[in-house]
C-alpha cells in the first residue's frame, strides 16, 4: 500500500474464489473507474519493473498472472486461505510526487481454515490530500461514484470512506462492527437508515443498500464536528442494532 492520507475501503468476509475471478472483479472495476475520472486510466504494479506488467488494464490475463503470486508462509509454501493479493499505483497526468498518485490494494479469495486466523478481504483505493488527483477526486459526487462501483463488483458488508488517521482512532474506540466514516455504505435499505439518521443525507445504493454521509464538506480529521458527526452516526445505528460484525458474512 501507498499509505496516502485518504481510503475508500470494501470489506467483506471469508469467500474462496480463482484467481481468475478475482481478476475478473478488478478488471471491470478499474474499467468503471476510468469513465469516472482520467486519473484511473493508466496502471502499474506496485513494486516490480517489470515492463509486461505496465498498465494492467491493457490485458486481463496479465492480472490473472500477477494475482496467482499468492501469498505464502515462512516456509515458502502456498498458502490457498489466504487467497490472492495486488497493489497498484495510477500516477495523474501533472503528477510530481509520490503523495500525489493513487493507490489500489486487493486482497481477494481468503477463507478461513483450522489453525488460522481470519483476515477479511478488502479493496482500498488510496487517495491523496494534494495534487490533481485530490482536486479530482475528493468530491463527493465522485466519492459516490466509486462506492458505487465498487458495491458493484464485490458485494461487500460494507465501505468506509475516510482518512487512516480517523480509521486508527476509530477503532480504538470502536473495534468490533463496520467502520462509519466520511461516507459510509451499508447493506441496509435507505427506508431504514433515513429513519435512523435524520439530520444526514442518507442515499439509496440499487434497493438493498444506503450511503451515509457525515458530512458534505471534505472530511478534515482534524475538525471536531466532523468527527462527532461519525460518533453521532455510530451512537444512532449501534444503538437500534443496525452494526454487525463484518466477518459474519460474505
Amino acid at each position: 500500500m501507498l499509505l496516502l492520507p485518504y481510503i475508500v475501503a470494501a470489506y467483506w468476509g471469508p469467500r474462496q474464489e480463482s484467481a481468475e475471478t478475482c481478476a475478473k472483479h478488478v478488471w471491470h472495476l478499474l474499467e468503471a473507474f476510468a469513465k469516472i475520472s482520467p486519473v484511473f486510466e493508466d496502471w502499474d504494479v506496485l513494486g516490480t519493473s517489470d515492463r509486461k506488467y505496465s498498465r494492467v488494464l491493457s490485458e486481463q490475463q496479465i492480472l490473472s498472472e500477477i494475482l496467482l503470486r499468492r501469498p505464502r508462509n515462512d516456509q515458502n509454501e502456498l498458502v490457498p486461505q489466504l487467497g490472492f493479493t495486488i497493489d497498484l499505483i495510477a500516477t495523474p497526468t501533472g503528477t510530481h510526487r509520490w503523495t500525489e498518485k493513487v493507490g489500489l490494494h486487493l486482497s481477494c479469495g481468503r477463507y478461513t481454515m483450522p489453525g488460522y486466523s481470519f483476515v477479511p478481504n478488502m479493496c482500498v483505493i488510496e487517495l491523496p490530500e494534494v495534487g490533481p488527483a485530490a482536486e479530482r477526486l475528493l468530491h463527493l459526487r465522485t466519492l459516490q461514484s466509486i462506492n458505487r462501483r465498487l458495491y458493484s463488483q464485490f458485494s461487500p458488508n460494507y465501505i468506509v470512506t475516510t482518512t487512516r488517521n480517523q480509521q486508527v482512532r476509530y477503532r480504538q474506540i470502536h473495534p468490533l462492527g463496520p467502520e462509519i466514516g466520511w461516507l459510509t455504505l451499508l447493506p441496509i435499505a435507505q427506508i431504514q437508515l433515513s429513519s435512523l439518521l435524520e439530520r444526514f443525507t442518507v442515499k439509496p445504493i440499487g434497493s438493498k443498500a444506503s450511503l451515509v454521509i457525515a458530512t458534505h464538506e471534505r472530511f478534515n480529521d482534524e475538525n471536531v464536528d466532523h468527527v462527532e458527526r461519525i460518533e453521532e452516526i455510530w451512537a444512532a445505528l449501534h444503538s437500534h442494532g443496525a452494526l454487525l460484525d463484518p466477518g459474519s458474512g460474505s
